[in-house]
């Protein structure tokens, strides 16, 4: 087949085992890729940035010309909306979709052929041809995943280069460890919008961002967190038996044992936060508005009132919380505070979540004290 130059950006979108329409095969195997193609992995747990799907978050990868033909290995751990920016010219030859069931890919130039053999989703062809899905989170994750990805490379492309590409913090890749491209972003952002425009964060990310921002801040104090129990079981009633709510993960959030298991966030002014899986408690003090989002695996505690939401949160104290839409976006920061740098987020890679707080005071006081 003569060489293809993608010289038009346009979108295909799919999710949840449904059809990419022309573009995703049942078949298992890329008869069209240019005999120069190279095999690109790229692996992550989940990604960093939020979606329009409520409980996804993005990775967001480049192709560039200077890549040459390239055929895309994608896998994660959780399911991820991978969002392609695939530059002027530059040659993405096919896309290999593995890992959680559900994933989505856009971004993807009309007339690449996608493979897509997950864990709960297998395509018939690629098991016949005794290929296994893998759920390869990142290259050190799982030494049996990684041999299934580059077995299933070399049967697909066999004879090519092969590439892994480094996971990062971001979730924000570059083949051939090229910096990110700025053009990308314009094109990614053009097929989907991010609810807040500067990336806000899931996870340990978000919680640092709004840690630099002055929007939260970490304690370990419990007595926030006594009080607000004390006054959960009296509007419950005395007699009242423990609900414990239907915990979230293997009964760590009983109304006696909050806070003991994650940390404990004190929201400090109004913010957004991303729906998180850290076993963790906000405390919303009175006077303070209540953040817009989605609680996820936390629970959050509201001072006013002796409410809560979260999966957690028993059902006769159960607020609702207001979500977040396409419009909302985070407030300037807190006075004498700014939004961390990419520079600044570089100091995660290897930290722990309870490391966060005291890592974003620590840039925080270094960036106040330069001249």
């Amino acid at each position: 087949m003569p060489r293809r130059l993608i010289l038009a950006f346009a979108v295909v979108l799919a999710g949840g085992g449904s059809a990419f329409g022309d573009s995703e095969t049942n078949t298992c195997a890329f008869p069209d890729a240019d005999p120069a193609s190279r095999a690109v992995l790229i692996s992550v747990h989940s990604g960093t940035r939020v979606t329009a799907t409520p409980g996804m978050q993005a990775a967001d990868v480049a192709v560039q010309p200077e890549d040459g033909p390239v055929v895309l290995f994608l896998s994660s751990f959780s399911a991820v909306e991978w969002r392609l920016a695939v530059l002027r010219e530059a040659r993405l030859e096919g896309i290999f979709l593995t890992g959680a069931q559900g994933s989505k890919v856009l971004g993807v130039p009309v007339g690449t052929r996608i493979i897509r053999h997950e864990v709960k989703a297998p395509n018939v062809a690629c098991q016949r041809a005794g290929l296994q899905p893998f759920r390869l989170a990142h290259s050190d994750h799982n030494r049996r995943d990684l041999q299934t990805a580059r077995q299933t490379m070399s049967a697909l492309l066999p004879g090519r280069p092969q590439e892994e590409v480094a996971t990062n913090e971001l979730t924000r890749f570059a083949l051939g460890n090229r910096p990110w491209p700025g053009a990308a972003s314009a094109l990614i952002e053009a097929v989907a919008p991010e609810l807040d425009p500067a990336h806000l964060h899931t996870g340990a990310l978000g919680l640092f961002r709004l840690i630099f921002r002055g929007d939260v801040e970490i304690t370990v104090s419990r007595e926030m967190v006594k009080a607000w129990t004390v006054g959960a079981r009296a509007r419950l009633g005395a007699a009242a038996p423990d609900p414990g709510a239907r915990p979230a993960s293997g009964g760590r959030h009983s109304l006696d044992r909050l806070g003991t298991s994650g940390a404990i966030w004190v929201v400090k002014r109004p913010t957004l936060l991303a729906p998180s899986g850290l076993d963790d408690v906000f405390v919303i003090p009175p006077g303070v508005a209540p953040p817009k989002g989605d609680p996820g695996e936390s629970i959050w505690l509201f001072l006013d009132g002796y409410g809560c939401a979260g999966k957690a949160c028993p059902a006769p104290l159960r607020q609702a919380v207001p979500s977040i839409s396409s419009e909302d976006r985070l407030s300037t920061p807190a006075p004498g505070r700014s939004d961390p740098t990419l520079a600044d987020y570089t100091v995660l890679n290897g930290a722990r979540a309870g490391d966060l707080d005291s890592y974003a005071r620590q840039i925080l006081m270094q960036r106040l004290r330069a001249p």
